[in-house]
């Protein structure tokens, strides 16, 4: 797990996100060379929950990063109860996503399970076949590793 200061905005507060990367991610890059291929090493949870839900990829791209776990969280009676504290209202959803997926959310990033990780990148790319890819984007966002 990487987390990163975003910045401070007066009428926000500080600013975080949170990445999930494999054993093999280098720290500071969010690509990398792996077997041959350049690749994203660094990954949000919203398509990781889709995979894990047995969404299809035609559904998960109409949903995009929206995910019955996290949405509670964007209603603005829960946002309003987080003013200026956008980093403590992250860590309650990325905490409410480790409840509920726990171990299967670990094993998809773990090296011992290719075969688990070939299935979310097939996955992504289908995904990515039916939303569209962003030509300026290098890698496109389905190549992970």
């Amino acid at each position: 797990m990487k987390v990163v200061w975003g910045g401070w905005d007066p009428s926000a507060g500080n600013s975080i996100s949170i990445y999930y990367g494999r054993l093999h991610v280098l720290d500071e890059n969010i690509k990398m060379i792996w077997n041959e291929e350049e690749c994203h090493c660094w990954h949000r949870f919203e398509h990781v929950i889709h995979f894990l839900n047995g969404v299809s990829p035609v559904e998960a791209a109409k949903l995009d990063y929206s995910t019955p776990i996290t949405s509670n969280y964007f209603i603005d009676e829960v946002r309003n109860k987080f003013h200026r504290r956008q980093p403590e209202w992250l860590m309650h959803m990325h905490m409410d996503v480790w409840k509920h997926y726990g171990a299967n959310f670990f094993e998809l990033f773990d090296l011992r399970r290719p075969d688990l990780w070939e299935s979310y990148r097939k996955f992504l790319k289908e995904m990515y076949d039916i939303q569209g890819r962003i030509p300026f984007i290098k890698p496109p966002m389905d190549k992970v590793c």
